[in-house]
């Protein structure tokens, strides 16, 4: 296909996408790309009057047009400058995004963390999935439960302990704990992210520790079988340390912060322990109690969100992974 050709075919993708904005009332348009567009050409098709009329006739403003690009993408910085030129809001990914789902839930989360759109808003979505770089596919998304409840003051908090991308990985690892279990039978555990340092002299091991003298690589939740390995010992007593880079630094540890509540059998002794060591630090802590598998999210001690089971496989669910 010629640059005329893909030029033109990105612009009737993206006036599709308009239109489809315009039927939701309020969403914005998130276009993910790896090259530079024709802003100019993009610019004026968003500013036509039938892109607007719908929302203004209902008094609902239509949500901004959004450019992403990755950071290892050529020319990133530059081209998303030129973008932001023509009036359009744009967002850096990060290079260790891999997938496309995974690049949409970070702009998402970023442009609802700046504030640009409430975290519950749709989003029209134009990207390239099946093929490198030309345009092919078109979704309307959300940030997804539970993010989507939170403020964008929550958002930044997160990411201001913790990286997305660890953040999800460790997120998604406890879902699939508290959904999966083990052998048949429901498996508790308890996270601890960021601060490894500080956290380590806080708790002591419970026994041997099953991560220690495997390499870095082969220890991070960023990494498939790694994630495999610690679902086989998460019922084991004790928590994982994770860092900020998704290597798990120890397992098994016991956290002793906080008052006698922490000793009480069930949800309190997890939630509570998990609250204590994100107060006492500036970890964020995931306790998955064993009697509900409920997932609590912990910063500062304060319960940032939970997912209830009935929501598990909503949260983990990638849709691209069932095209």
């Amino acid at each position: 296909m010629s640059q005329k050709e893909n030029e033109e075919k990105t612009l009737e993708l993206f006036e599709r996408a308009l239109t489809i904005r315009r039927a939701l009332g309020g969403a914005c348009v998130l276009v993910v790309t790896k090259e530079p567009l024709n802003w100019a050409r993009l610019r004026e098709a968003a500013n036509t009057p039938d892109a607007n009329s719908a929302a203004d006739a209902e008094n609902t403003p239509d949500g901004p047009v959004i450019i992403a690009a990755r950071d290892d993408d050529a020319g990133a910085g530059s081209f998303l400058l030129g973008a932001h030129a023509y009036g359009f809001s744009t967002v850096r990914l990060d290079s260790d995004l891999l997938t496309s789902y995974e690049q949409i839930q970070y702009a998402l989360f970023s442009v609802s963390a700046a504030g640009l759109i409430r975290p519950s808003d749709r989003a029209v979505v134009l990207y390239a999935d099946f093929h490198p770089t030309l345009f092919d596919s078109i979704g309307v998304l959300t940030l997804g439960s539970p993010l989507d409840r939170l403020t964008p003051e929550g958002l930044r908090k997160i990411t201001g302990r913790i990286p997305y991308r660890t953040f999800r990985r460790a997120l998604d690892l406890a879902i699939e704990i508290g959904r999966e279990g083990r052998e048949g039978k429901t498996v508790g555990t308890l996270l601890i992210v960021g601060d490894t340092r500080r956290v380590l002299r806080l708790s002591a091991p419970a026994g041997f520790d099953p991560v220690k003298g495997y390499t870095s690589k082969e220890r991070n939740i960023n990494d498939a079988k790694t994630r495999e390995g610690l679902k086989e010992i998460a019922p084991l007593d004790g928590a994982f340390l994770i860092a900020r880079n998704g290597e798990v630094k120890a397992a098994c540890r016991m956290v002793g912060i906080g008052t006698g509540a922490d000793r009480q059998a069930g949800i309190f002794r997890s939630c509570q322990a998990a609250a204590a060591v994100s107060k006492a630090t500036k970890a964020a802590a995931i306790a998955v109690p064993r009697a509900t598998g409920t997932i609590h999210f912990f910063i500062d001690g304060e319960l940032m969100f939970r997912i209830e089971p009935r929501e598990r496989g909503r949260a983990a669910a990638d849709p691209a992974a069932s095209r």
